[in-house]
């Protein structure tokens, strides 16, 4: 019998994957970034869901480094596009 943990399991698992898929074959890439920052999001909720499972201190603070990366990795795209509209215009 299934229960609410599997249950969570799998829909993070569906989110995961959906964001993978978007990043590896979204046309533009905005739509990759986009992709890729909802993967995080995802990969961060399975490991705080993992976290609470196992009592594991680590696996959260894995998670809040990967919380801390995600607003540098946009930062990181911005300042790319921004760099090569300026040197395309």
């Amino acid at each position: 019998m299934f229960d609410w943990q599997t249950f969570v399991s799998i829909g993070l698992l569906i989110a995961l994957t959906a964001g993978f898929m978007r990043a590896i074959r979204g046309p533009s890439s905005n739509d990759r970034l986009t992709g890729l920052l909802f993967s995080g999001t995802s990969g961060v909720a399975v490991l705080l869901f993992m976290s609470i499972q196992q009592s594991n201190v680590g696996v959260l603070d894995a998670a809040l480094v990967f919380v801390i990366l995600a607003p540098i990795l946009t930062l990181a795209f911005l300042a790319s596009v921004r760099h090569s509209k300026e040197h395309s215009a």
